[in-house]
């Protein structure tokens, strides 16, 4: 009897490493899409580099969700009237946004003139957990 409780207990702590391992390497993500319409993002700071070739370009990014998220997946857009003239997809993996709160991200793109309009928009992003960091 005492044998069979100890291969029940080992067992079980064996499921639950086995199930939170997987949670770690993201096998049971949270939806995204479910959030995506939850969130915004704006422009808040543009600055150019000293030689003039490079801007920089801060957003602030709002979640308006009651989870917390990370690890953001993100393409900046820069249109002339509506034209793409400029894309780049980038990943953000220590990047953190509370619930119910706004964040701020950094981007450098290149100058590209004076009448167009830039965007950031989120491809994806992580729920943040106990076993996600």
């Amino acid at each position: 009897m005492k044998k069979m409780i100890l291969e029940s207990i080992a067992w079980f702590f064996l499921t639950v490493t086995v199930i939170a391992m997987l949670n770690i390497a993201g096998m049971f993500p949270t939806d995204f899409r479910k959030y995506k319409s939850q969130f915004s993002s704006q422009l808040i700071q543009e600055s150019k580099a000293s030689f003039g070739q490079i801007k920089t370009q801060v957003y602030s990014i709002r979640n308006s969700s009651e989870l917390d998220w990370n690890y953001l997946h993100f393409a900046i857009i820069v249109r002339d009237g509506s034209k793409v003239i400029y894309s780049k997809y980038s990943v953000e993996p220590s990047w953190k946004v509370d619930a119910n709160s706004e964040a701020n991200i950094s981007v450098e793109i290149p100058v590209l003139g004076d009448n167009v309009h830039s965007e950031l928009v989120i491809g994806n992003l992580r729920e943040k957990s106990i076993f996600r960091i």
